[in-house]
């Protein structure tokens, strides 16, 4: 009874050990700037009402969203300690005979670049080496263009290992992924020739490598600020998951297949869909529609795919 919050956390993240390490740092991250004066109190003290007050005024300090992320933080280690009623319980449970419905309303975002954007963004991001003295402008060029190309994850395509690229056979391997499924993709024309340069001139073993530390992966505040960079210059602001939605709406406007779009995208399909269990996407299956996409986005760009 007498464990403190913190206590706990230890413990929960002991217990869970293939949780990953940005995962780990997350939930400590997330818990000392929402609670930081909570954590060396003991866990049975913190009180529904408390934590209410204090998702409210979190919400507004800091956002909503990352208000409601700490309380299913929360929630997590009450059901791990085997707090009843769990003082930050699901809003869908009743709790003390009331609806527990007190997170934010979030909207998923549907931000992305935009169609009449995209040839100012691509122009610009294209031109990033030969327009900057910056020493890692062409890297970040590349990195930006495959962000689109692929739909990969920022820190998926920031930590790509040469090891994981196949030139011969023209795919690349994420190994760790979101969801802990090897994620294999086949390169379009273009994605090829960038791997290729880049291939000639490696200096360590990521594709994309820190700028002051080439046995390290790309810095992802570092790309943030490449995407500053470029909207200050073009005008169109995006972020790194922007690219991600940008390939997936490209890839529905040429009709790919919704299961063929879940496989590109490393999106599992849901345990109920039999079908898509016996669907085998292997990368050759695939490469029909990585090309498409990309053929699609250079077009939008003003770009001869052909050149």
């Amino acid at each position: 009874a007498g464990k403190s919050l913190s206590d706990w956390l230890g413990d929960y993240l002991s217990e869970n050990s293939k949780l990953k390490d940005r995962t780990r740092r997350d939930y400590s991250e997330v818990l000392r700037e929402f609670c930081s004066d909570w954590l060396d109190r003991p866990i049975i003290d913190i009180t529904r009402e408390k934590v209410k007050a204090r998702h409210r005024l979190h919400g507004e300090e800091r956002s909503p969203a990352r208000a409601n992320n700490a309380v299913r933080v929360l929630r997590a280690l009450f059901n791990f300690a085997g707090v009843a009623p769990n003082p930050a319980s699901s809003p869908k449970r009743r709790v003390a005979g009331e609806v527990g419905n007190f997170l934010f309303d979030v909207k998923r975002k549907q931000t992305l670049i935009a169609e009449h954007d995209l040839p100012a963004w691509w122009q610009c991001v294209s031109d990033l080496a030969g327009k900057r003295k910056d020493s890692g402008a062409d890297t970040a060029s590349d990195l930006l263009r495959v962000l689109v190309l692929t739909g990969l994850r920022a820190r998926e395509a920031c930590g790509l290992l040469w090891d994981s690229v196949d030139l011969a056979g023209k795919t690349i391997a994420i190994e760790d992924t979101k969801n802990h499924d090897r994620h294999v993709l086949p390169m379009g024309a273009l994605l090829t020739t960038i791997m290729q340069r880049r291939h000639a001139a490696k200096t360590g073993k990521y594709v994309f490598s820190a700028k002051d530390e080439r046995s390290q992966p790309y810095n992802y505040s570092t790309l943030r600020g490449w995407f500053i960079t470029v909207a200050a210059e073009c005008g169109v602001s995006v972020t790194a998951h922007d690219c991600r939605r940008t390939f997936a709406t490209v890839a529905e406007s040429i009709d790919v297949s919704s299961m063929t779009l879940k496989r590109l995208l490393n999106h599992r399909t849901g345990a109920g869909d039999v079908t898509a269990g016996y669907v085998i996407a292997n990368p050759e299956r695939l490469r029909s529609a990585m090309q498409r996409i990309e053929d699609r986005v250079l077009e939008l760009a003003g770009r001869d795919s052909h050149e």
